[in-house]
């Protein structure tokens, strides 16, 4: 999750290289209440902070590219009110609802 906020019963994400796809195809939603103070859960999903103890080696290779790519685009990335904005216009499809709900 690079890019995170609440959203409804659950919260919406982008992943790492999302400008790429752009945010109507990177933006994810998970069901459920959110939980915790870290590693927090979102309904039955687990979520931990990169670099805990048990951190997949994966997972940190991506962030590790990512940060190297977000670092070239500079002042190319969007703000975080950008990014808010952007997430909240296609909130409702990526979870699954009506757009005029």
């Amino acid at each position: 999750m690079i890019e995170r906020m609440p959203y409804r019963n659950g919260m919406l994400f982008l992943p790492a290289f999302w400008t790429e796809a752009g945010v109507g195809s990177a933006l994810r939603f998970v069901a459920g209440p959110l939980r915790g103070e870290g590693p927090w859960k979102v309904g039955d999903a687990v979520v931990t902070v990169l670099g805990c103890q048990g951190t997949d080696p994966e997972l940190a290779a991506e962030f590790a590219a990512w940060q190297g790519y977000r670092e070239q685009l500079g002042g190319n990335y969007p703000q975080p009110e950008e990014i808010g904005r952007l997430m909240q216009e296609y909130a409702a499809k990526a979870a699954g609802l009506d757009p005029a709900d």
